[in-house]
């Protein structure tokens, strides 16, 4: 009876025993992937910043990839194909939409826009 008590015992420290060696590789395991994710998260913000400070350089609300196949309309300032189409001239007052305002117009009441979100 003493020998299968005395088993018993060793088994169970032994399972302890594991058990802490199991969490102590856990830990390691953990510990490395967190290291890992450490250093990816800087690189990646390294190049975020990067990207950011790129941005900053260039012409606001424009994407970098944009190419213009338009030049702007001396007329509107606004990119078209024929500036001699151009809906400010009073030539082509009858190709105007119902809801078109002129650029003046447009511009006066943007500024209204800005002014009342300050």
């Amino acid at each position: 009876m003493a020998k299968g008590a005395g088993r018993g015992l060793a088994n169970k420290v032994t399972a302890e025993e594991e058990a802490e060696l199991n969490a102590m590789a856990m830990l390691e395991f953990v510990n490395a992937v967190t290291a890992q994710n450490n250093a990816q998260m800087e690189k990646m913000m390294e190049l975020f910043k990067s990207s950011l400070s790129e941005l900053s350089n260039k012409q606001p609300g424009v994407s970098p990839n944009t190419t213009f196949t338009h030049q702007k309309c001396p007329h509107c300032k606004l990119r078209h194909p024929n500036p001699d189409g151009c809906w400010e001239l009073e030539k082509n007052a009858s190709k105007r939409p119902k809801n078109w305002k002129p650029a003046a117009e447009r511009k006066k009441k943007s500024e209204e826009a800005k002014v009342k979100s300050e």
